[in-house]
């Protein structure tokens, strides 16, 4: 149980930048080594602990990075856990373009249980939740984020808008001023780097769906 044990007693760090600095990479490495018992335990942990904690384990868990065993863990906690939870996981959720019909209704289910938010910020982030879980619209995988970040010319063309997932940066394409592969792939004005996807391919480029691709392309 070290790995689990190690991971339990990282979440108690205090949730600021030097926790996701340092902490955090090295508890996703250990989540990723924990076995099926382990992650038992962390699903009988969890509600017993405090919201910080919590929070920290959601923000923590990749489902890109840890697979199946983090999109059950973040649906039960979800499901059951408190709202400033629900907030954070499921655009987590979303950007990984598996969610199915069962629980996109269970999602939209407790969002519309909760109250009325009474800043406009706040009501317009849950009606953005509400309409991105009802757009079952089907998007390429995470895997295939390599093949629609080379030879793009077209799908530049047709985009306002492009996202590095490697600086996690959203740009305007009109701010692109390096190319490679005889003009076709397009470099990251920010980093340099040829993780370029255009709007038009049909990624989500919001943060959450620029950190699960680098989580699996670079992680």
């Amino acid at each position: 149980m070290e790995n689990f044990e190690v991971v339990c007693l990282g979440l108690e760090s205090p949730a600021d930048a030097a926790f996701q600095e340092s902490m955090r990479p090295e508890l996703q490495q250990r989540l990723l080594a924990m076995d099926i018992a382990e992650w038992e335990m962390m699903a009988q942990t969890w509600p017993n602990r405090p919201l910080d904690w919590v929070m920290q384990l959601c923000d923590t868990l990749s489902p890109s990075k840890h697979g199946l065993a983090a999109t059950k863990m973040l649906m039960n906690i979800a499901e059951h856990g408190p709202t400033s939870c629900l907030i954070l996981i499921i655009p987590k959720l979303l950007a990984q373009t598996a969610l199915n019909v069962t629980d996109r209704s269970l999602l939209l289910r407790r969002l519309e249980q909760l109250p009325v938010p009474a800043g406009q910020h706040a009501a317009q982030q849950l009606a953005e939740l509400q309409a991105r879980l009802m757009d079952t619209t089907e998007r390429p995988s995470l895997p295939e984020a390599c093949e629609y970040s080379v030879d793009h010319q077209a799908a530049l063309a047709a985009s306002a808008r492009a996202g590095c997932y490697y600086c996690q940066t959203i740009f305007e394409t009109e701010t692109i001023s390096e190319y490679i592969d005889g003009g076709n792939t397009a470099l990251c004005p920010h980093c340099g780097t040829d993780a370029v996807l255009p709007s038009a391919s049909g990624y989500d480029l919001s943060p959450a769906g620029l950190q699960a691709l680098k989580e699996f392309w670079f992680h």
